[in-house]
C-alpha cells in the first residue's frame, strides 16, 4: 500500500488555462502541477513545435567543438566516435557517424563492452586508438568524468571533444571542448537532455557550419529530421524528464520512428509488431529499448550497432531475432538475481539499512541495474547492486526521490575507485576490501538526509474524481498530455468508495493480474491491475467499498474504444486513509 500524494492547486492559473485553452479544469490543473506557469507554457506543452528547440550555440563549448571537428576534417585526421553501450549511447553513435559520413568524412566508432571495459572512457582504449592513428576522439553519452583519460590522450597528441549529459565531477577533463548543459557556468536553459540530445545539438551545429548559405542545406535538414527517430529512442530509453526539449524530441521523434528508413530499425519494429501503428513512449521503453539494451547486457553491444548500421533489411531481421533470444535469456537470469537479492535483504539487512548494498560473485554487470530498479520499486530503499570479481566490484545504483545518489556517493568517495551518473541512477567501481566500510558510511550519510517518511512508497495522484466523470471525451483530452514518461507520467486519478460489479478474476500467467469491474453511482468500468492478482480474494463482496488509484485509458483491442481503468493501487476500508 502506498501513500497517495496530491499536488497543490493553483485555482487562478488553473482556471485561466482552462478558460483560454478550452480544457477541463482537471487537465489544466495537471499542466500546472507539471511546471506550467503561464497560458503560453500550457499551449506549448500541448502543441510543441520544432521552433521551440533551443539554439545549439547556447550549449557550453559548442563553438569550440565545431571548430575542432572541422579543423580535423580539413586536415584529414582519423576521427573516432566513442560512445556508451546503452540505447542512449548507441543511438548517439549511430547518428553522429551517419552525419559525418554524409558530410564526406570516414569516421569509425568504439563502444566498450560492459563486462570487459565497463562504462566510460578507458586509458587502455586511448592507447589502442593512438596506435591506430586516431587524431580526434568525440565522446557521446560519456566522458565528463574522464580527467585522467583525456590527459593521456592529450599527452599522446590526440584531441578530445566531449559531449555528455551526466553530472560533472569537481574537476573537468582538459578536452578541446566539453559540451554538457550541466557543467558549472552553463547558461543553457534546459539541463536534462539525454546524451543523444546533446549529440543531436552537435550535429545541428555542424550542419549549420557546413551549409554553404545562411540556411541549413536541404540534405542536412532532412538528416536532422530523420534523426529525430534516434533521438526519441535514446531520450525515452534513458528515462530523462520528458519536459521542455525532451518532450519535443519524444513527440516528433516518435512520429519519425514510425516511418524510419533505417533497415535495422524497421526490422526491429516489425519483430515487436509496431509496424503501421502510432507509437508511444511505452513502445520504446518496454519493447524497442530492451531489445537494443540487451546486446550490451548479455553479450556485446556490437550486435545492436550492427542492427542500427545495417543497410540490409534481411540482415536486420536476423539480428533482431538474435536480440529477441538474448532478451529471453536476460529475463531468466534477471529473475534468478532478483530472487537472490530478496533473500539477502530478508536474511542480512534490517530496517536500519536506509540504503541497500548487495554484493555477490559474478552477478552479470548488465543485469544488476535492472534488478536494483526493481528492488527500489518493491522495498522503496536506495539500492546498490555490486558484482564482485577478484579483488574488485562493479556496481549499479538506483535511488528514491529523496536521495541524490551522486551526492551520496560523493560523501563516501574515499571508498570508491570511481563513480558517476545521475541523481537517481549511477555506477561505481570499488575494491572488495572496502565494501563493508562503504556500506556503513553510505548508510550513515543516508541517515542524515533521509527520514523514515522518505522511505515510505508514495503514489503521486493528480485528482480525485467520481467515476461518472470518465467519458471517452474527457479521457481523450487527458491523452493530449502524451507522450508520457519521467516527470510527465500518465495522469493518476482516485475514486473513493467504489464497489465490485460481478466477480473479480485472476488472469494472465499463474493468475498474476487482477481483472474486475467497479461501479459507483450507476457508472461501471472494467479494471485491470497488473501484478495485483493476489488482491482479488481480499476485495469486499456485494455492498462493500474500497478506494482505487488508476490510469484512465481508452482500450483498443476490441475496437470499441471503451474507457478502461489501469489500477495503480487499492486501499481497502479499515486501512490507513490515503
Amino acid at each position: 500500500m502506498k501513500k497517495w500524494v496530491f499536488p497543490p492547486v493553483n485555482d487562478v492559473l488553473r482556471d485561466e488555462i482552462s478558460r483560454r485553452l478550452d480544457l477541463s479544469a482537471l487537465t489544466a490543473n495537471i499542466l500546472v502541477s507539471r511546471g506550467v506557469t503561464t497560458v503560453e507554457d500550457a499551449r506549448s506543452f500541448l502543441k510543441p513545435t520544432l521552433d521551440d528547440l533551443i539554439d545549439p550555440g547556447q550549449l557550453p563549448d559548442m563553438e569550440k567543438a565545431v571548430d575542432t571537428i572541422c579543423r580535423h576534417a580539413r586536415d584529414g585526421s582519423s576521427i573516432v566516435i566513442y560512445g556508451d553501450y546503452d540505447v542512449d549511447g548507441l543511438c548517439s553513435v549511430t547518428m553522429l557517424l551517419g552525419f559525418l559520413r554524409l558530410a564526406g568524412l570516414d569516421p569509425t566508432y568504439f563502444v566498450p563492452q560492459r563486462g570487459d571495459e565497463g562504462y566510460g572512457v578507458h586509458t587502455s582504449v586511448i592507447r589502442e586508438l593512438k596506435e591506430k592513428g586516431t587524431g580526434l576522439i568525440i565522446t557521446v553519452d560519456c566522458g565528463i568524468s574522464s580527467v585522467e583519460e583525456v590527459a593521456l590522450a592529450n599527452e599522446l597528441g590526440m584531441e578530445v571533444v566531449i559531449t555528455d549529459h551526466h553530472e560533472p565531477t569537481p574537476e573537468l577533463p582538459a578536452a578541446a571542448a566539453v559540451v554538457n548543459p550541466k557543467i558549472p557556468g552553463s547558461a543553457y536553459p534546459f539541463t536534462e537532455l539525454a546524451g543523444v540530445g546533446v549529440a543531436f545539438k552537435l550535429v545541428w551545429a555542424l550542419a549549420d557550419r557546413l551549409s554553404p548559405g545562411e540556411r541549413t542545406a536541404p540534405h542536412f535538414r532532412k538528416f536532422l529530421l530523420d534523426s529525430m527517430a534516434l533521438v526519441a529512442m535514446g531520450t525515452i530509453a534513458d528515462v530523462v524528464p520528458l519536459l521542455s526539449e525532451n518532450r519535443i524530441f519524444a513527440k516528433f521523434g516518435l512520429e519519425a520512428l514510425r516511418v524510419c528508413e533505417l533497415p535495422g530499425v524497421q526490422a526491429l519494429m516489425s519483430q515487436c509488431r509496431l509496424i503501421d501503428r502510432e507509437l508511444d513512449a511505452y513502445d520504446v521503453s518496454f519493447k524497442l529499448g530492451p531489445k537494443l539494451n540487451v546486446a550490451g547486457r548479455m553479450g556485446s553491444a556490437e550486435i545492436a550497432m550492427r542492427l542500427l548500421l545495417t543497410d540490409s533489411y534481411g540482415e536486420g531481421e536476423l539480428i533482431a531475432r538474435e536480440l529477441e533470444g538474448l532478451n529471453r535469456e536476460r529475463q531468466a537470469v534477471q529473475q534468478e538475481i532478483m530472487d537472490a537479492a530478496r533473500r539477502k535483504i530478508e536474511e542480512e539487512l534490517s530496517d536500519d539499512d536506509f540504503v541497500y548494498v548487495l554484493a555477490e560473485e559474478n552477478w552479470p554487470a548488465g543485469i544488476i541495474g535492472i534488478v536494483a530498479s526493481h528492488i527500489v520499486e518493491q522495498y522503496y530503499r536506495p539500492t546498490i547492486m555490486v558484482s564482485l570479481e577478484g579483488d574488485y566490484g562493479r556496481g549499479s545504483a538506483r535511488s528514491v526521490a529523496a536521495l541524490n545518489m551522486v551526492e551520496a556517493l560523493t560523501s563516501v568517495d574515499a571508498h570508491l575507485d570511481g563513480y558517476g551518473g545521475h541523481a537517481q541512477a549511477a555506477g561505481i567501481r570499488i575494491e572488495r576490501s572496502r565494501l563493508d566500510d562503504f556500506r556503513r558510511d553510505l548508510n550513515a550519510f543516508a541517515h542524515t538526509v533521509l527520514s523514515a517518511d522518505d522511505l515510505k512508497p508514495k503514489l503521486h495522484c493528480d485528482a480525485e474524481v467520481l467515476l461518472d466523470t470518465l467519458s471517452t471525451a474527457f479521457v481523450g483530452e487527458l491523452g493530449r498530455l502524451a507522450p508520457f514518461g519521467q516527470s510527465a507520467p500518465e495522469p493518476v486519478l482516485v475514486s473513493r468508495d467504489v464497489s465490485v460489479a460481478g466477480r473479480c478474476r485472476r488472469v494472465g500467467n499463474s493468475g498474476k493480474h487482477l481483472s474486475c469491474y467497479v461501479t459507483q453511482g450507476g457508472s461501471a468500468f472494467r479494471c485491470i491491475g497488473f501484478g495485483m492478482g493476489e488482491i482479488a480474494e481480499r476485495l469486499p463482496g456485494r455492498g462493500g467499498t474500497f478506494h482505487i488509484a488508476y490510469n484512465p485509458t481508452i482500450e483498443t483491442y476490441t475496437g470499441r474504444g471503451d474507457v478502461e481503468l489501469r489500477i495503480r493501487d487499492i486501499h481497502l476500508q479499515g486501512e490507513e486513509t490515503p
